[in-house]
């Protein structure tokens, strides 16, 4: 019954005349929208231009949600070459993201000299906005009152910024049909579909006979106490191995500048080994990422906890993942790796806080992980080279190799599966950061180390 949709949408047309210069050349009739459902639609305004020559004006739209775990926004611009002394309709094309909560659709048109230009706050001459509101329905209110969380920083990401795209993969995982979904969620199956295409673009979703299956990391509210007393107890176990090979790692670097294979200044950057006279980097970083990270996550191998990261600019690869509940169970730190024409690095940090992707951010292009951050928070620059690093990173790690194997199968147990496949990869992830953000914390209560920088930087080196 139409009384129990559990959608509902209301939008009031609020319209604001510029008093400026060009108020007086336009005239704005009825603006209509095609429709308030998630996916495409148009937003039509109805322009009479009174002016004697061809003039460019620019339609921007801002459609933004803020709601249940998540900030939504939306951007897009339209151009028109409107005739003189015309009566038109400017036809907008809007995408509305599946998004819970309140928002709005605003439309601001602008007249430009060239539809090059970027537009000033005094070329408005129309504003009109859409109040949206959009009710959670019933079918899938448990679900997200408990909360689907996804990797640090993704959330601002066109993908996972609305709750929409997190339940399609949740309820995929959990053996919902497309027609099944649309109906939990009130919505269309055309935009089930839609949605269901954009995600298998970053091998999110694969197809598989007549059936589409999450293709990565799904830990489940059932999997969620067993992996909290699993990593609480790894992080048990390394902190006593580690504590108690420290004197040793220390010892062994003190015999490599004697023999004048490591360099006695901890700020020489030009020497690949000055890191290791930085504890809590060499711990939390080199150690825990780049020598057990490695071993755990990716049995061994390098690995890039993202693709790309820097603020709204952030994805993950094969190591994505959902967690069912809520937002604590997201660590807040990171790992990145990469190699571009300034050569490698490695990037590792703690975000207890970090800038929040507006819809202006969103259009100023790529801005690298330390804006992400706040640009009163600056990284600690360091040189990594692996080879005059290894013996005493091997040193601090001694006994740690049959326990990580240990580890692993007891991991693969409640996982339910060898972790090995990839939609294991992105839970080794999240739960390996689980013990990292733990076992940094003990470390640094009991005074074993001292944090530096909320962000370190590796530029990788061979010497």
């Amino acid at each position: 019954m139409k009384s129990q949709r559990c959608i509902s949408f209301t939008f009031l047309i609020i319209l604001v005349l510029a008093t400026g210069l060009y108020a007086s050349q336009y005239e704005i009739g009825e603006m209509k929208v095609s429709g308030m459902k998630w996916g495409p639609q148009n937003v039509t305004v109805k322009l009479v231009s009174h002016n004697l020559y061809y003039r460019f004006v620019l339609a921007e739209t801002n459609i933004s949600y803020s709601g249940i775990s998540q900030v939504t926004s939306r951007h897009s611009i339209k151009k028109f070459i409107i005739e003189p002394q015309s009566d038109t309709s400017l036809v907008i094309p809007i995408e509305i993201p599946g998004g819970f909560g309140t928002g709005s659709v605003n439309v601001t048109l602008y007249d430009v000299v060239d539809t090059l230009d970027t537009p000033t706050e005094s070329q408005a001459f129309y504003t009109g906005q859409i109040p949206i509101t959009t009710a959670v329905p019933e079918s899938i209110r448990e679900i997200v009152n408990n909360g689907i969380q996804v990797p640090l920083f993704v959330e601002q990401s066109d993908d996972f910024d609305n709750l929409f795209n997190r339940l399609l993969l949740l309820l995929l995982y959990r053996g919902k049909s497309v027609e099944e979904i649309a109906e939990m969620c009130n919505t269309d199956p055309a935009f089930v579909m839609q949605t269901i295409k954009s995600l298998m673009l970053p091998e999110y979703i694969r197809h598989e006979g007549n059936r589409y299956i999450t293709d990565i990391s799904i830990i489940d509210s059932d999997k969620i106490e067993p992996f909290q007393q699993l990593a609480s107890s790894a992080i048990d176990k390394l902190y006593d191995i580690i504590t108690a090979n420290i004197p040793a790692y220390k010892s062994t670097i003190n015999a490599m500048v004697k023999q004048g294979k490591l360099t006695a200044d901890p700020n020489d950057l030009l020497d690949g080994g000055s890191v290791l006279h930085h504890l809590h980097p060499a711990i939390t970083s080199l150690f825990l990422w780049q020598k057990a990270g490695y071993a755990f996550v990716n049995d061994g191998k390098p690995f890039s906890g993202y693709v790309t990261l820097g603020l709204c600019n952030v994805m993950v690869d094969d190591f994505m993942y959902l967690v069912v509940g809520d937002s604590s169970l997201i660590p807040h730190i990171f790992y990145f790796r990469s190699i571009d024409q300034a050569g490698g690095r490695a990037v590792s940090g703690f975000a207890d806080s970090y800038v929040e992707c507006t819809p202006e951010y969103k259009n100023s292009g790529f801005l690298p992980v330390n804006i992400l951050l706040g640009r009163d928070k600056y990284p600690t620059y360091y040189s990594y080279g692996e080879s005059i690093c290894a013996i005493p990173l091997d040193v601090l790690g001694q006994r740690t190799a049959p326990f990580l194997s240990t580890l692993k199968a007891d991991f693969d147990q409640i996982l339910g599966f060898d972790s090995r496949d990839k939609t294991g990869k992105g839970a080794r992830y999240w739960f390996w950061s689980l013990i990292v953000k733990g076992l940094t914390e003990k470390l640094e209560q009991n005074g074993i180390i001292e944090r530096e920088s909320d962000t370190y930087i590796f530029q990788l080196v061979d010497y």
